[in-house]
């Protein structure tokens, strides 16, 4: 009996070290880092603002944090649509490949684009 406890306490720790070992960002570093971490796998902590469902094949969920730099305090993670399973208002921690300096066309330019994000929260 105690070796399955210790067994499956062990189950518990090493899942949850995971999360522990992932190094989380602020939102105004990625942008100074921007070409540093350029298709490198990043974690944001932050709260969802705004959510643009299925455009271009992808959801857009815009994160923001406490960074102070103005206009760098929020980002936007894209995600297969329907798959993000956040709202408006939660606080998540959001992973995904950071992309930067992406011209997606029509004078939309971003320094900062997260792409197959996904989000725990």
């Amino acid at each position: 009996m105690k070796f399955k406890f210790l067994i499956g306490l062990l189950v518990v720790l090493i899942s949850s070290a995971s999360l522990i070992a992932v190094e989380t960002y602020k939102i105004e570093d990625l942008y100074k880092k921007n070409t540093t971490l350029n298709n490198k796998t990043i974690v944001v902590k932050g709260k969802v603002v705004k959510i643009s469902n299925a455009i271009m094949g992808k959801d857009w969920i815009h994160i923001q944090d406490d960074s102070k730099t103005p206009k760098k305090n929020t980002v936007i993670f894209t995600a297969k649509v329907g798959s993000a399973k956040v709202n408006i208002g939660d606080t998540v921690l959001a992973k995904g490949t950071l992309k930067a300096k992406v011209d997606i066309g029509a004078g939309y330019f971003y320094d900062v684009l997260i792409e197959d994000s996904t989000f725990e929260k």
